[in-house]
């Protein structure tokens, strides 16, 4: 990993247990810390230990300046949360808030150190159309995607609404796709919510369990690129309210077990937080899938941003943790053929599909890039090198 990764990662240990960051090594450099700080989401909750550090202090500036506008983004997005909660529930609708927002109200030391991007609440299906009317009636619209309405009413489980201020709600009736292995008991995640008094207000929280399962989820759709999720993860653990035995059995249940150990080990080995050993035994996948994904270095990648670029690289990630080889298997089918929700999620008019030939076509380059990735997948393991280093020692400098 380079040395500005490192130091982040030291960051985000101190921000996690307290002790001080290990001065910055005299090599830094500063420009790259800045755009790490932007691409991983973190420079609201990094930005103090940045500020009383030994950094530049025209670095220091631009991170207080960073840091600031974050801190006001979370203040609207949190304000626009709850006016949308309350209306909901004086509508008789039942709201559930998720993810970041979520989070920070409940894991972070402060509701603005953890950054959001947009609000996203979930409603029961039978609840969609009032709730669609509620935000209508607080000035949201539905946002003009590339994708067609039909691909988030048949192929996705939330749609996208946006007011004047460019603060976006995904409203969500489900937590992942109808075609997706990873399948969540949404009877149960609602069942395990608890209230947190926001503002006056009772609202309702999905459990550590199911964040820690969602937060797998995102990430391995993402292709686990994001450091602020690994951060998420190991302060939900640090919390220590997470049922180890409850959290294995949905996560078998709902064919997230590998991906959930995977950003549990992401986390121990970056940010030194220890797994609960019986939940460890319950998750991890068998020592080859080990080893393949060890082999993969993704904390590099992650910085490189290769989950994004090369092609082939999600699904080979998606394969990988899959439950069994026969999803797996299936997986790679469905990449190589080109189905209706894929070429909606492309852009494409659900009355002008793509031309036979066009399918053809985008299936044989997958096939070329999948192969690409998996020879580089082969190679890695031949050389025998594995990214989870043990955990990196915050008190050694860079080298």
């Amino acid at each position: 990993m380079s040395v500005e990764f490192t130091y982040l990662s030291q960051l985000a240990r101190a921000y996690l247990s307290g002790p001080p960051a290990a001065p910055p090594p005299k090599e830094m450099d500063w420009e790259e810390v800045l755009r790490l700080l932007t691409a991983q989401n973190l420079a609201a909750s990094l930005a103090p230990l940045i500020v009383d550090d030994a950094a530049p202090e025209s670095v220091k500036e631009r991170v207080r300046s960073q840091a600031r506008n974050y801190h006001r983004w979370s203040a609207l997005l949190g304000f626009e949360s709850i006016r949308f909660l309350r209306a909901l529930t004086e509508a008789g609708i039942q709201g559930v808030l998720l993810k970041g927002l979520a989070l920070a109200r409940t894991v972070y030391t402060r509701p603005e150190h953890r950054t959001s991007v947009d609000i996203d609440v979930l409603v029961r299906r039978a609840s969609l159309d009032p709730a669609l009317e509620v935000l209508r009636e607080l000035g949201y619209t539905r946002c003009h995607t590339l994708r067609h309405l039909t691909f988030y009413e048949q192929h996705h489980f939330h749609l996208i609404l946006e007011n004047a201020d460019s603060v976006v709600i995904e409203l969500h009736w489900d937590l992942s796709k109808p075609q997706d292995y990873c399948r969540f008991d949404l009877d149960g995640f609602v069942t395990r919510t608890s209230p947190i008094e926001v503002d006056g207000l009772s609202v309702q929280v999905p459990s550590d369990e199911d964040q820690l399962l969602h937060a797998a989820y995102q990430s391995l759709c993402d292709g686990f690129p994001d450091l602020r999720r690994v951060l998420d993860a190991a302060l939900v653990l640090k919390r220590g309210r997470v049922d180890p035995g409850l959290l294995a059995k949905l996560a078998r249940d709902q064919g997230v077990a590998t991906s959930l150990w995977l950003l549990l080990d992401l986390q121990r080995a970056i940010l030194g937080e220890p797994i609960p050993p019986e939940l460890e035994r319950a998750v991890q996948p068998d020592a080859l899938v080990r080893r393949c994904l060890r082999s993969l270095e993704l904390p590099s990648r992650s910085v490189a941003g290769d989950a994004e670029r090369r092609a082939g690289f999600k699904k080979l990630m998606l394969c990988l943790c899959a439950p069994d080889l026969g999803t797996a298997m299936f997986e790679i089918r469905r990449y190589v053929l080109v189905g209706r929700d894929q070429w909606l999620d492309m852009g494409y008019d659900p009355e002008a599909p793509p031309s036979r030939t066009r399918r053809i076509s985008i299936g044989m380059r997958r096939c070329l890039s999948l192969a690409r990735i998996l020879a580089y997948q082969a190679w890695r393991l031949t050389r025998g090198r594995q990214f989870l280093r043990p955990p990196i020692n915050p008190s050694r400098k860079a080298q």
